[in-house]
């Protein structure tokens, strides 16, 4: 009983979601544009452009929005939850933009990876008995999780400018 009070004290008072605002910055930093005749990147800048703003928005979107759908004071039995609801906020951006095809292994791949972090680290601190074990956990989770929103938003980056270039490739040969 003890150490189910200590774990409600930890969680009441250390856990708080995780917001946008509280992301690295890099996370959000558009993708440049290319400069040149209209026919020879208009197609992939309007790729980018679009890429830039789902960007923008993945933080109010996503982000800011399941934090804001966790229940005060639930603590880390919700990290799986969040997860879930991370996954399914983001693809409704990505769909909003149609984004789908070129990032749906992508997007799928961290999912998994960041709901089997967020389950067994919601379960790991739940056994953990003293507040400084639980909050060195909780400390972990969140870093393993930006690094993995990191290679995410890097792979991202990587797979649009290839599938934006790879169409204005299509729509060049197409014109000739």
């Amino acid at each position: 009983m003890k150490k189910l009070l200590i774990l409600i004290f930890v969680l009441l008072n250390f856990y708080q979601p995780i917001l946008a605002s509280d992301r690295p910055s890099y996370y959000f930093q558009p993708l440049p544009i290319k400069d040149g005749e209209l026919e020879l990147v208009g197609l992939y800048n309007i790729y980018i452009e679009d890429y830039n703003k789902f960007k923008s928005e993945f933080d109010t979107q996503v982000f800011d929005f399941c934090a804001d759908l966790l229940i005060p004071g639930g603590g880390a039995r919700q990290f799986p939850q969040e997860a879930t609801c991370i996954y399914n906020a983001a693809d409704g951006l990505l769909k909003k933009y149609n984004f789908q095809l070129p990032f749906y292994e992508t997007h799928y791949r961290h999912y998994k990876n960041h709901f089997e972090l967020a389950k067994t680290s919601a379960l790991t601190i739940t056994k953990c008995g003293n507040k400084s074990c639980q909050k060195e956990l909780i400390n972990n989770y969140v870093d393993r999780w930006f690094k993995l929103d990191e290679k995410l938003f890097s792979d991202f980056d990587y797979i649009i400018k290839n599938f934006a270039s790879e169409r204005q490739t299509k729509y060049i040969s197409n014109q000739n």
